[in-house]
């Protein structure tokens, strides 16, 4: 019994390591096809003209104009507004929080699991 507890706790903690490099990876994934074009080798070729375009005119107003585009479509979490950026910390830390207080339960459970079963090993080792 000894043996297998042994062995179920490796296998949780590749588990969860498992998990933390498949989220990793998910998000390299979404990462890598953000910033690709939407349509296929022909014709990518129009859509990086227009990308091209868009570019240089963009480049014009902001040298001409001092303007700059708040709809350009940039991969980032920098909040533009104030209040967007205050409900976004208030998020992250009630989701740190809520997740930080699981893995704190759940390590109170796997010990006290391990506990439970190491005193049933050596109980059952004692009295037989």
């Amino acid at each position: 019994n000894l043996l297998i507890a042994m062995f179920n706790k490796s296998f949780q903690d590749v588990q969860s390591i498992q998990s933390d490099i498949w989220n990793y990876q998910q998000y390299m994934v979404v990462r890598e096809y953000y910033d690709r074009p939407p349509l296929f080798i022909p014709f990518s070729t129009i859509f990086d003209i227009i990308t091209l375009m868009k570019t240089f005119y963009q480049w014009y107003l902001r040298v001409r104009y001092n303007y700059a585009n708040p709809s350009e479509r940039v991969f980032k979490v920098i909040a533009v507004q104030p209040e967007l950026e205050l409900a976004w910390q208030e998020f992250e830390s009630a989701s740190t929080y809520a997740y930080a207080q699981h893995e704190a339960l759940a390590k109170i459970k796997r010990s006290t699991e391990m506990k439970i079963k190491v005193f049933c090993v050596i109980s059952f080792l004692f009295f037989f």
